[in-house]
Parts: C-alpha cells; structure tokens; sequence
C-alpha cells in the first residue's frame, strides 16, 4: 500500500511539474444577419457592420493569439438583400422578381461559406434563422 501511495505522489507531481498555462480566446459574432460587405443596402453607404469587417478583427485577434476558437451567436441567415434573394431560392427553386443568376446558382448558402472561409468553429442556431422554415436551415448547415 506504501508503494502505490508513493508511485501516485510521484506520478501527480511529475504530471505537476509539465503543465503549462494556455490562454484560450473565445471569439464571436452574433446577430449578423446574412450582411457580409459592411455596407448598408438600404441607404446605400457604408456601414460598421458586417463580416468582412469583422474578418479584420478575427485576424487580427488570432494573430495575438492563435489559441483561439471562433463561435457564431445565431441570426446569421435571415436579414440582408443577399439573404433574402438565397433564402427564397432555396425555398421555391428560383430567384424573386424575375432576377436570375448570371451562371450557375450558388450551391452554398452565402453567409456560411464565408463564415467557414474566416475559419469558425461552431455556429448557435437563432431564431431568426427559423424564419424560412426547416428546409431553409437544413440547407445551410450542409
């Protein structure tokens, strides 16, 4: 019984002895509401939004930390006019208003592929991104 006492002491402070502290930063975005360009569709300027401009803290912050994770808060694909036109064409096959794609039709959902372009790691469901129904949000997370 001695034996197994000492064989764990020496165990726990070997083990002791090699950790290292690691700072982890958590980094997130939330309600961004499919805008990727930091612009303002509605007035037609520009605007501190979006997740191109949010790319340049990410980087920024990854870089004075690589031990970084990167988590989206939700309402991500419901919002914006590149939204709108996408959501719709998931739902019905084709784009509102007559408007037609110049090429083939996107296959991702846009605000996704550039959230896995910037490199996250996990995205939370809002409610808002329940807007256009299940298949709407089954599709984006394909």
């Amino acid at each position: 019984m001695p034996t197994a006492r000492l064989f764990c002491a020496l165990f726990t402070a070997a083990f002791a002895l090699t950790a290292e502290q690691l700072t982890v930063t958590v980094l997130a975005t939330t309600d961004l509401h499919g805008h990727i360009f930091p612009f303002d569709y509605y007035t037609g300027r520009q605007a501190p939004r979006g997740l191109a401009k949010a790319a340049t803290v990410i980087r920024a912050e990854r870089e004075r930390n690589p031990n970084s994770v990167l988590i989206d808060c939700g309402d991500t694909i419901q919002g914006s006019p590149i939204e709108y036109l996408y959501q719709r064409f998931v739902s019905s096959g084709r784009l509102p208003l007559g408007l037609q794609f110049p090429g083939e039709p996107w296959r991702e959902e846009p605000t996704i592929r550039a959230m896995n372009a910037i490199g996250y790691e996990a995205l939370v469901v809002g409610n808002h991104d329940f807007n256009y129904g299940l298949k709407n949000l089954d599709h984006a997370r394909s």
